[in-house]
């Protein structure tokens, strides 16, 4: 039983300074990160002063110069891809309007429809309006 409670009460001691061992490892690796953390907020407010010689400002203009060139055309290119894609589009469309598959309203026929619909909703919502009061104080 002695044997048993020296092995328990060692055990336990030990499992104690593990215990702070490991709390002291997790503090550790908590001062650890907080100092990564600190360092790049100083890294970010650091002020950065370069001062670059006439030569060097004239690459750099020339850098920037050819940079815009390249933007600029790369841009017409698109506009150019995207003008003649629209045009396809809409040439397929006019195809597609005039083949025998659909069937498409164009010019005076359009017009007339369009107007005839709305004479007869103008006329189908003053009869029913006319109906609704004449039922309601008829």
């Amino acid at each position: 039983m002695r044997q048993i409670k020296v092995f328990v009460d060692s055990s336990v001691s030990t499992f104690e300074e593990f215990a702070k061992t490991l709390k002291a490892a997790v503090k550790t690796s908590d001062n650890i990160s907080d100092a990564i953390c600190r360092t790049f907020m100083q890294v970010e407010n650091t002020v950065i002063t370069v001062k670059l010689s006439e030569e060097d400002k004239s690459i750099l203009a020339e850098y920037r110069h050819k940079l815009i060139e390249e933007e600029k055309a790369l841009f017409e290119k698109q506009i150019t891809e995207l003008k003649t894609l629209h045009a396809n589009h809409w040439k397929e469309i006019r195809k597609y309007m005039k083949s025998y598959t659909s069937f498409s309203l164009s010019g005076w026929l359009a017009k007339s429809a369009v107007i005839g619909f709305w004479i007869l909703y103008a006329y189908f919502c003053l009869t029913l309006g006319g109906w609704i009061i004449y039922s309601r104080y008829f």
